[in-house]
């Protein structure tokens, strides 16, 4: 699905949540983490909060860094979507999260 005439929502939406990127056709947010294990952990989380909603995003795990990425097939997804990233932003507190790669990228 294209998500060009929610691009402006879809946008607004995330300003309070640093680093997550829209485009036409998803959603997408890369964290890196201060071990291996709290990415793993960070994952389950995320897993776990997936099957409740029976929203799944695409998950990649690399070492110490994972990316998310959210497809959307129809809008009422989107909304959807913008509230389990909400909830994902939460788990960011517990599972010893370093920055954002967009982050980790300016600094270096």
């Amino acid at each position: 699905m294209n998500l060009k005439a929610l691009l402006p929502y879809i946008e607004k939406e995330l300003e309070s949540f640093k680093d997550w990127k829209a485009s036409e056709n998803s959603i997408t947010k890369i964290f890196l983490f201060d071990s291996h294990i709290n990415a793993i952990k960070f994952v389950e989380a995320v897993s776990l909060e997936a099957i409740s909603r029976a929203s799944f995003p695409e998950i990649k795990l690399s070492f110490e860094k994972v990316e998310i990425v959210f497809f959307s097939e129809k809008d009422s997804d989107v909304f959807n979507q913008i509230d389990f990233i909400k909830k994902i932003e939460q788990f960011c507190d517990c599972y010893g999260l370093k920055s954002s790669l967009e982050q980790n990228n300016s600094e270096g």
